[in-house]
């Protein structure tokens, strides 16, 4: 009779420390990159308040601040120009939406002024963004 020999097999082991920290680390890298996207990043508008306020964001905000720049979703634009930059827009999508962020500084004029710049361009689908009061 011939002695039978068993064969060990090694039992497969897995670390799960370095997942955990893998893991952990993107977690914490697209917390604080979706903290940091901004529409408005980098300008201090100071938005009136109203009791009504509609949450929509998916549309194109055009910023006016204190100071009266434009900005057209963060880039900086020249009042004269946006009529033409609305015509592109809708030339590329005639639904597109246009919030208009005024700072409560800016005068009324200036808001009516550029609203119709914007139909003038084509849009009137427009947005006057307020922020929310509290009670």
């Amino acid at each position: 009779m011939g002695i039978l020999k068993r064969k060990r097999y090694r039992e497969v082991h897995i670390e799960f420390t370095p997942l955990i920290d893998l893991v952990f680390s993107l977690v914490m890298f697209f917390a604080i990159s979706t903290t940091i996207v901004s529409p408005n990043q980098g300008m201090k508008i100071e938005l009136p308040k109203a009791e009504t306020v509609n949450e929509n964001k998916e549309a194109l905000t055009l910023s006016i601040t204190a100071d009266k720049k434009f900005f057209l979703n963060s880039r900086e634009i020249q009042p004269q120009f946006i009529q033409s930059i609305v015509k592109e827009i809708i030339r590329r999508d005639r639904h597109a939406q246009i919030i208009i962020s005024g700072h409560k500084s800016v005068p009324y004029g200036t808001i009516i002024e550029t609203m119709d710049n914007i139909r003038l361009g084509g849009c009137f689908d427009l947005i006057l963004e307020a922020e929310k009061k509290t009670p």
